[in-house]
């Protein structure tokens, strides 16, 4: 197990999935990306996620569905 602070992602990004949100302007989206435990990102871009999050652990939903 590698323990280096500095090789440990910051945040996870997930993408490739549909992401339901409580926000009725944007009820789907298809990236979310989260860091220290807050919701950073929501919206179907991932190059601006991962500019956003940018050491990010990327994970593929593979179609699947993230509900809050």
């Amino acid at each position: 197990m590698n323990t280096d602070v500095n090789n440990r992602p910051d945040g996870r990004i997930f993408y490739n999935g549909r992401i339901r949100t409580v926000d009725a302007a944007l009820p789907l989206a298809g990236v979310l990306g989260i860091e220290d435990g807050r919701i950073v990102y929501v919206g179907d871009s991932l190059a601006e996620a991962a500019i956003l999050l940018s050491r990010a652990e990327q994970i593929d939903l593979r179609g699947c569905t993230v509900t809050p």
